[in-house]
């Protein structure tokens, strides 16, 4: 299917709905990876959707006290599917067209 990028107009405000009232009976493993791993083919198509460019992420990280055991070594997929992820976050920037290129940066948290 082909993807409509996004239209901005000067003055109104940007709003995108991803998801309403979805139910996907998927096994939650399975979810954690296609909504969270910056890899899965639902983030990539969601990200290619928004007409943004430059994507870096940084990396995930957890309150104090919390999985603190070997973080650092794992990727992103081991990091996922090794145990909770409740309390992370990551920072994402990114490039965005409007007048010109603005660097525009959101959080992700679980």
């Amino acid at each position: 299917p082909s993807v409509v990028p996004a239209r901005y107009a000067l003055g109104r405000g940007i709003v995108r709905e991803v998801a309403t009232n979805a139910a996907i009976p998927l096994p939650l493993p399975l979810c954690r990876v296609l909504m969270l791993d910056s890899s899965s083919p639902v983030i990539r198509q969601w990200e290619g959707a928004r007409g943004d460019r430059n994507f870096r992420r940084g990396p995930w990280r957890f309150p104090t006290g919390v999985r603190q055991d070997g973080i650092g070594m794992c990727s992103e997929q081991g990091l996922i599917s090794g145990g909770s992820m409740s309390g992370a976050c990551r920072t994402v920037s990114y490039d965005r067209l409007r007048r010109e290129v603005v660097r525009l940066t959101e959080s992700h948290s679980v």
